[in-house]
């Protein structure tokens, strides 16, 4: 533990966060999520015309990948996926596969042909079945993140057993616009560590937030640490606010 003129980090053991997440309450999102859902109705109302001209097909491809370029967009504003800790190099769907929210694999068909509808000079054929699964393919993306683009967990509980046999528990709450995260804490002593390395939570509060008692510590402060001491909270808060 170390100390500042205002604030004191404690180091919580790495095994307090094996335990699993249980979300408290949930925040609805204000802006409209079905607006992407509208868009790709009216694709596919043009796909399923009796003769669809190549022309309504091509117009048909671009409004389903802008279905799916606004749900990116919307859920981008939402949770900031280039200030997530521990987020892998690269785009933001190499994040979002990591975080199990989407595989990128299943967009990439449909916005590779909307780049060359867009942009090739020749007229690029097409028929009515690759459409309507591309049509599927946009519906499965708005599906799939469908909960993540109407609301998410406003914070979570994690519990874990310790090797003694004594309970920690952790609530978490983040601020996805920067995810910063407030957590109350209440660990058995043995969970602080005197030493920090990559994997430890470090939770830095004000001297009047900790409060020792009976053998366990309970702390009220913000989280800090290495991304790879953080991430682990990040995939549980997604996972959480999955799952309605």
């Amino acid at each position: 533990m170390s100390t500042g003129e205002s604030r004191v980090e404690l180091y919580i053991d790495p095994a307090v966060l094996t335990g699993e997440p249980d979300a408290n309450s949930w925040v609805d999102h204000s802006p409209d999520w079905r607006n992407q859902h509208a868009i790709w109705e009216h694709a596919n109302q043009t796909i399923s015309k009796p003769s669809p001209s190549q022309q309504d097909l091509s117009t048909a491809v671009i409004q389903l990948q802008r279905s799916v370029e606004h749900r990116d967009k919307l859920l981008d504003h939402l949770y900031s996926f280039e200030k997530i800790p521990g987020r892998r190099p690269g785009s933001k769907y190499e994040t979002m596969a990591d975080l199990k929210i989407i595989r990128p694999t299943l967009k990439i068909r449909l916005r590779d042909l909307r780049n060359r509808l867009m942009h090739e000079f020749d007229e690029i054929p097409l028929n009515v079945s690759d459409c309507e699964e591309l049509a599927d393919t946009a519906w499965y993306y708005l599906k799939a993140t469908d909960h993540l683009a109407h609301q998410c967990i406003s914070d979570f509980d994690v519990r874990s057993s310790l090797a003694s046999g004594k309970q920690a528990h952790l609530t978490i709450t983040f601020k996805c616009s920067d995810w910063t995260a407030w957590i109350n804490a209440d660990v058995p002593d043995e969970a602080l560590q005197g030493i920090a390395t990559e994997k430890n939570l470090i939770i830095q509060a004000t001297p009047s937030e900790v409060q020792k008692k009976d053998s366990r510590t309970r702390i009220s402060g913000t989280a800090s640490g290495s991304p790879q001491a953080l991430n682990p909270l990040v995939h549980m808060f997604f996972d959480e606010s999955a799952l309605r």
